[in-house]
């Protein structure tokens, strides 16, 4: 391990007074009385707030499971409109989709794979409290729009030491609060063998497919890199939800060259979207990205399995939410 990232993780030691108060993660949060869950013998989210990464960029992430049993770990990348739910609730129209904050998703995750690890990732930046800008991963506009000509923006970089990050702050929250079966570990300045051998899903959904497609521009140089390498090594899956932004062109990847370096990896492509974005006919180049995405993967011979829902049904925003149910994903 380098210098610069077990000074990474010596760093994390200093902040468990933090979360012994409250003051770094919140164990449990509360909504308006119209929205809360009642799921017994149901892990909290957990707020980790402003986890260092890569240089010094910082992201929220939203933990839920039993970090201490988990078998796997699942990584998601929500999309505009997503948030914390007091924030979409106090939104005039963002309260209609409260049943997707990136709380609620988390617990959804975590009921599908309650075997898993579930680590949403909040996006940097929320423009006027609707479009979700993943600027830490991404070169991105205001909105969070990719640059035309995607360069190494140090995604999996920055993913990584966010993620082990994440893993060891995970480890201060007190079992009984992730009903967990056996007691804390004390903390440690060398990471977890759940961080560093545990198979990882990585999952975007509608905007935050941008940071997918920015992790496939830089994996040619990660599988390179000793560090990376062992990152890169750990994922098993990455899944395309239904992925769309603001822009004019390239929501999905179809350049063969950089599509070839998924050639020689353990990672399975899954690929599942709606009509809502395929279909669209103001972005028409949506569906056909899409289709040459697919098409390209197979004839390199990556393993990617397409899923079109509700394609009898009219498009609807409702449709497009509704995907974060019915994917499946690696437990």
């Amino acid at each position: 391990m380098n210098s610069n990232l077990k000074r990474t993780f010596l760093r994390i030691l200093q902040f468990t007074a933090c979360f012994s108060t409250g003051a770094v993660v919140k164990s449990q949060f509360t909504t308006s009385k119209a929205f809360t869950f009642s799921m017994a013998n149901f892990p909290s989210c957990h707020r980790l707030i402003q986890i260092h990464g890569e240089d010094d960029r910082k992201n929220d992430i939203i933990f839920c499971g039993d970090i201490r049993n988990a078998v796997s770990h699942i990584i998601f990348f929500g999309g505009d409109v997503q948030d914390y739910p007091e924030n979409m609730l106090a939104h005039r129209d963002n309260k209609h989709h409260i049943k997707w904050s990136l709380e609620a998703t988390a617990k959804l995750l975590y009921q599908k794979h309650p075997n898993s690890a579930i680590w949403v990732i909040k996006p940097a930046n929320m423009y006027i409290k609707t479009f979700s800008s993943f600027s830490n991963f991404v070169d991105c506009s205001e909105i969070g729009v990719p640059s035309p000509e995607p360069t190494d923006h140090g995604a999996f970089r920055h993913l990584q030491k966010l993620f082990l990050m994440g893993v060891l702050q995970a480890y201060t929250i007190p079992a009984e609060e992730t009903h967990a079966t056996c007691p804390s570990d004390n903390a440690s300045s060398e990471p977890h063998p759940a961080a560093t051998t545990l198979p990882i899903s990585v999952v975007g959904f509608s905007k935050g497919c941008v940071v997918l497609n920015q992790l496939l521009f830089e994996l040619q140089a990660a599988k390179a890199d000793p560090e990376l390498g062992k990152f890169v090594s750990q994922v098993q899956s990455m899944y395309w939800l239904d992925g769309g932004h603001n822009g004019g062109s390239k929501t999905w990847v179809t350049d063969r060259t950089i599509l070839s370096s998924l050639v020689g990896t353990n990672i399975e492509v899954h690929v599942h979207v709606t009509p809502y974005q395929i279909n669209d006919p103001m972005r028409k180049w949506i569906g056909k990205e899409e289709k040459k995405f697919v098409e390209e993967l197979e004839k390199l011979g990556v393993k990617v399995k397409e899923t079109v829902h509700f394609k009898d049904e009219p498009r609807s925003i409702e449709n497009h939410f509704r995907v974060l149910e019915e994917f499946g994903g690696r437990t």
